[in-house]
C-alpha cells in the first residue's frame, strides 16, 4: 500500500483549509446587531454591495478591478449596475501599477484592491494613485480577517473595506463591513441565512457519536478517509467545478457567530497562521515550488501558503499528490466566466497558482509528519 494511503493514527487526520466540522450554535438564532460600525453581514459580497450603496454609487459607475478575481465579487457590482475594467497584477499579485493610467475613463470611481491572501499589498501606492485620480479606494480582505499593516487593520485605509472571518473560522456565515466617514448602510433588509441541517436524523448520529468509544471513532474515520483518497480528487483544474449560484437574499450575520468572534484572540490567531505559514514556505522550496510573496509581511493573517508551479501539468500533480496524501492542495480563483474566455494572464497565473492549506487548529508537528507523506 503506498505509504500515503496510509490513515492509521494521526495519518486519518485531513488537512483542510478549516476544521472539517462547522461549530454548531443554539437553535435559537436572531440576527447581529447592526447598528455599528464594523457592520455585520454573512458574505462579503454582500458587505461589499451595502458598502458601494452607502457611498453613493450609481449605474454607469465603473470599477478597476483586478483581473486574478474571485467570480463571486462582481456579483454585486452586477446587480447594481455597474460596469468593471480589468487591470493586471504581477507574480507578486501587486497591481501593474505602469498599465493603470491607460484604464481610466471619465466614468472611474473607484480602484478595488485585493489583499491576496492576508497579505497586505501596495496600500501608500494605491492610496496615492486614488488621490491623484481622484478615486475612492476600495479594499478587499476578505482573505484576511485581522491582519494589520503598520498596526492598522486590513480595509480601514480607504473609503469601503470588507473582511470574511466565515474563511478562516468554522463559522457558517461572518463578513464585516467598514466605511470611513459618516455613511451608514441601510441594513433593514437584511435577514438570517437559513441554518445547516438540523433534522432529527442528523442530532441522533451526532448523540450516538458522543457515545462511541475513542477507538471506534477513530477507526471509523481512518475508514473514511482511505476511501476518500482512492477517490478522485477534487477537480481543481477546472474552471466550471465551483461556480456559485447567485445569493437568494441579502443575508447578515448570526449574533451567535458575532459573539463567538468577539471571544478570539486574533493576534493568537495570526501568530499560529504565520507559523504554519513558514512551515510551507520551508518545504515548499525544497519541492521546486517558488512563494508567490517574497516576503510575509509582519502583520499579515495568511490564509493559505500561495505559491507558483511549473506549469498547469505541474498544478494538477500537486492536486493529486495532496488528495493522496490527505492535504487539500488547491486552486484559486473561480474566475469571472469573460476572464476565463479571454484566456490571457490571468488564466496563466491560475493554472500555475497552487494553494497549501492553513487554519489555527492545525497540529505543526502533525503537519511536518505528513509533509514526508507528500
Amino acid at each position: 500500500m503506498p505509504e500515503a494511503l496510509n490513515c492509521l493514527g494521526d495519518n486519518a487526520i485531513f488537512f483542510g483549509r478549516r476544521p472539517e466540522k462547522l461549530l454548531e450554535f443554539g437553535t435559537s438564532r436572531r440576527l447581529a446587531i447592526n447598528n455599528t460600525p464594523p457592520y455585520k453581514f454573512a458574505y462579503a459580497r454582500t458587505a461589499l454591495k451595502y458598502g458601494l450603496k452607502a457611498r453613493g454609487f450609481k449605474p454607469g459607475d465603473v470599477l478597476l478591478v483586478p483581473d486574478l478575481i474571485c467570480e463571486s465579487v462582481l456579483e454585486p457590482l452586477d446587480a447594481l449596475g455597474f460596469s468593471v475594467t480589468y487591470y493586471p497584477v504581477d507574480h507578486s499579485l501587486e497591481p501593474e501599477w505602469g498599465r493603470m493610467k491607460g484604464l481610466l475613463t471619465p466614468q472611474t470611481r473607484a480602484l478595488l484592491l485585493v489583499h491576496y491572501f492576508g497579505q497586505p499589498r501596495s496600500i501608500a501606492q494605491s492610496l496615492a494613485f486614488c488621490r491623484e485620480k481622484s478615486l475612492l479606494l476600495i479594499e478587499d480582505n476578505a482573505h484576511g480577517f485581522g491582519a494589520t499593516y503598520n498596526g492598522q487593520l486590513l480595509g480601514t485605509f480607504g473609503e469601503i473595506g470588507i473582511s470574511a472571518p466565515r474563511k478562516s473560522f468554522p463559522i457558517q456565515n461572518g463578513a464585516l463591513l467598514h466605511l470611513a466617514g459618516s455613511q451608514r448602510p441601510d441594513v433593514t433588509s437584511l435577514q438570517l441565512q437559513p441554518s445547516a441541517d438540523r433534522s432529527f436524523w442528523r442530532r441522533v448520529k451526532k448523540w450516538l457519536q458522543l457515545l462511541a468509544p475513542a477507538a471506534l471513532l477513530g477507526h471509523r474515520r481512518a475508514g473514511v478517509e482511505f476511501r476518500r483518497r482512492l477517490g478522485q480528487p477534487l477537480p481543481y483544474a477546472s474552471q466550471e467545478a465551483f461556480r456559485d449560484l447567485p445569493l437568494a437574499r441579502d443575508y447578515g450575520m448570526d449574533a451567535d457567530v458575532e459573539s463567538f468572534l468577539a471571544e478570539q484572540n486574533l493576534a493568537y490567531v495570526g501568530t499560529i497562521r504565520r507559523r504554519i505559514y513558514r512551515i510551507w514556505e520551508k518545504w515548499t522550496k525544497t519541492q521546486g515550488l517558488v512563494p508567490v510573496f517574497p516576503e510575509l509581511a509582519a502583520g499579515a493573517v495568511p490564509l493559505v501558503f500561495p505559491a507558483w508551479a511549473k506549469s498547469a501539468a505541474d498544478s494538477l500533480q500537486w492536486y493529486e499528490r495532496g488528495h493522496r496524501a490527505g492535504v487539500d492542495i488547491h486552486s484559486w480563483p473561480t474566475l469571472p466566466q469573460t476572464i476565463v474566455k479571454e484566456n490571457g494572464g490571468a488564466m496563466r497565473c491560475w493554472e500555475r497558482l497552487v494553494c497549501f492549506p492553513i487554519h489555527q487548529e492545525m497540529d505543526m508537528q502533525m503537519l511536518e509528519r505528513r509533509l514526508t507523506l507528500l
